[in-house]
């Protein structure tokens, strides 16, 4: 049961973080869409 808990817990941070990574690639397009216009 540790083991399963453990896996999730991996699979959980892995997709968290490639959000995050997919989010701040977005936010810095965002900007420069912003400040490369004006």
């Amino acid at each position: 049961m540790p083991l399963l808990t453990t896996l999730i817990m991996f699979t959980v941070a892995v997709l968290l973080s490639r959000a995050s990574v997919n989010l701040g690639f977005k936010l810095l397009d965002i900007i420069k869409a912003k400040y490369g216009a004006s």
